[in-house]
Parts: structure tokens; sequence; C-alpha cells
């Protein structure tokens, strides 16, 4: 409890230590005598890194979400959200020998601090930080707390939507998991919208990015004007053609995919074939994932443009406050310690702090903070 309560405060662990002794609202709320002598600050030290040492790092804020179940206070199948911010690594940056682009290794292999080789840069509208990603999970029904229920501290290059799966399998072990999980476009694509509803039962909400194509932004046949042919594993062409060649194979990836490719000589005698390839030589090829993938991708860029989804989806906006409230209010933007499992202890101590003021917020029945209004849009609100 000592460890919740220095991170709810943003203490230090000197500053903790002090608290225990000085402060009787803390020896109240840990049952203390008012002789007690208290403990010196290493102690704190010793403690998070036998946690690291055991690999329980989520510890304390799983025993939390226990009691907080059995009570009927945080529930499985109802709505969730994830965001996360960026960490900022603990070490201090001089000014190294900038190398050229061509001069640097993969940025997953890149040695970004000699001091914490486990922090790695990420570049986000354009900025560039060095240290590691934090993707917060909070349920979000409307009518129960919102609480944390789980926090992932990863590499700063890793692309958000690794991570999603994973999100999903801790939740499932917790007995948490959502009906209905609703995230950034990062965190979604065709596999995982297939695997979530097939291994969990949870439906991943989310936009998902368009085709690239050179002709979504004139005239042309897209993928979307080829009528799959699933059962006979053919994909006519709008002019009635057919694809000599059905091959299921991998991407650059290692993901599956289907790849049908036409005849040279059947594209080569098409009126049309300026609208399908601008090679004079070459012939159409088309490139897409499995049934299951496809359909449901297409079914999620569907949804995109309907207003009732349109609408449930805005509760998604609701979990950028989370990361705001984590860096403001608990020092979440800052590691205190170097090494990735050791920023990963931090962030799970500080999400159960943030777990532990909303839930006394929400028995005192205080209301929920509402979006801060600028005074350029209140205006227009009111017009």
């Amino acid at each position: 409890m000592v460890t919740v309560f220095q991170f709810l405060e943003h203490l230090s662990d000197r500053q903790a230590a002090d608290a225990v002794r000085a402060r009787i609202d803390w020896r109240s709320a840990l049952g203390l005598e008012l002789t007690d002598p208290g403990f010196h600050c290493s102690v704190l030290t010793e403690f998070r890194a036998r946690l690291v040492a055991k690999g329980a790092e989520h510890l304390l804020l799983d025993r939390m979400l226990e009691r907080f179940k059995a009570r009927g206070l945080v529930k499985a199948r109802g709505k969730q959200r994830t965001d996360g911010p960026h960490v900022l690594a603990a070490v201090h940056e001089g000014r190294p020998r900038w190398r050229a682009g061509s001069e640097l290794p993969p940025v997953g292999e890149r040695l970004q601090s000699p001091y914490d080789p486990q922090a790695h840069c990420s570049t986000k509208r354009q900025g560039e930080r060095s240290g590691d990603k934090v993707p917060l999970t909070e349920t979000c029904d409307e009518s129960a707390a919102h609480l944390v229920t789980h926090v992932m501290t990863c590499p700063a290059m890793q692309q958000d939507m690794t991570g999603t799966a994973a999100i999903h399998g801790c939740l499932a072990a917790k007995d948490l998991l959502p009906a209905e999980h609703s995230v950034a476009s990062a965190y979604v694509d065709a596999a995982l919208l297939v695997g979530s509803q097939r291994d969990h039962g949870i439906s991943l909400e989310g936009p998902v990015r368009g085709v690239a194509n050179q002709y979504a932004r004139g005239p042309g046949f897209e993928q979307r004007d080829f009528a799959i042919g699933w059962d006979g594993e053919r994909v006519p062409r709008p002019q009635g053609k057919t694809p000599v060649t059905w091959r299921a194979g991998r991407d650059e990836a290692g993901a599956p995919r289907i790849q049908a490719l036409f005849s040279r000589t059947g594209c080569g005698a098409c009126d049309v074939r300026a609208q399908c390839t601008p090679s004079k030589d070459a012939r159409r090829s088309l490139s897409f994932h499995p049934r299951p993938e496809y359909e449901a991708l297409n079914a999620a860029r569907t949804r995109m443009h309907d207003p009732t989804w349109k609408e449930r989806y805005r509760a998604r906006a609701g979990i950028e406050g989370t990361p705001s409230q984590g860096v403001r209010a608990f020092g979440l933007r800052r590691s205190r310690s170097i090494g990735l499992a050791k920023t990963g202890l931090q962030q799970a101590c500080t999400a159960a702090a943030m777990t532990v003021s909303r839930i006394v917020n929400w028995l005192d029945k205080k209301p929920r903070a509402k979006p801060r209004v600028t005074r350029f849009t209140a205006p227009a609100q009111t017009a």
C-alpha cells in the first residue's frame, strides 16, 4: 500500500518514507500505531527489485482488480478502450556526432543511449523521443467507474497493433475481457478483426486504413470493383475476363495473402487496359487477404460511414484523458529507472494509483470531469 500511496502522490522513495513517519493520514490508512518508527527509504527500492526479479510487475494492479471484481465494481463483457503515451527514458542525451542516414542500423537495433540500451527512438508528428510506449486499457461503461484494467510497457518503435492480441490475452487471464474494445486505427488490422472475435468473442471497434491504389483518386478499377468468387477461386473483371492464376502465399511480413494474376494476352487486347494498369507490357494482378480477413476488413470499412457506429465510437475519445491524467498528475511521462522491466513496474504502479483515485471518486459520487471547452469553440456550441 505504501507503494500505491507513493505513486498516488507522485513522491520519491525518501518522501514516501518520510510520509509514513510524519503524516497521520498515511498512518491511519496503513493501520500503523502513532509510535511506529517507520522504515528506511531503501526498503521501497528493495521491494520493487523483488517484484522485477520475480516478474510480478503487475501484481499490485491485478490484486486490486480482483478485489474490485469481487465487489462488482468492475465486470467482464462490458466496453473498454485502449491508448497510451510515450514515456521518456531516464537518461540525459548529450551532443553525439550524428551519422548519415545510410550509416544508421534499423531502429530496433539502434543504441539510443549507452546508459539505457533498451530505450529506443520513436517519431510521431515530426517529433522524436527516446524511451518506451505504455498502452493503457480502461473500462468505459457509462454506468460504472472507469478503471484501468491493463497496462503494458513496450519498446517505443513497436507498432501499436502488435500489442492488441497480447492485451486481449492478459485481459482473458484476468477474466476481464470486454465485449466491445474501442481503439485507434493503429491497433487494428484484418487479422486482429478476425482473431479478436474468433479467440475471445471481442468486437474490435476502430477505423481501418483505406486501400492504397493509384486509381483511388481518379478513374480506374480499384480492388473493390472486382467480385471475388471464393468457392470457385475466380475473380472476374468488370469486362468478364477471369485470372489464369490463383495463388495462396505470404507477403513480405509473412502474413497470408492470395494473388490473382490475369493473362498477358487478355490484358493486352482489353479496351479498358489504361484503367487497369499503366504499363504497356504488364498485366493486372490482385493481392488480397484470405476470405475471413477480407470480409471483416470490408465490413469495417463499410461501418465507418454508418452514423450509428460513429456515435458509438465517440466513446473511444475518452481514453485520451487517461494518458493526460497520468502525465499531469502521476508523472507517467518520465521513467524513474533504467531498463524496460523497471519502467514497466513504474507504469503498473502508476496505473494502480490512478485506479485508486478513480474508485475513491466513484464511491464518493464525484462527477467525472468533462472535456475542456476553449473560448474559441464555446460560442459555436451555444449557437
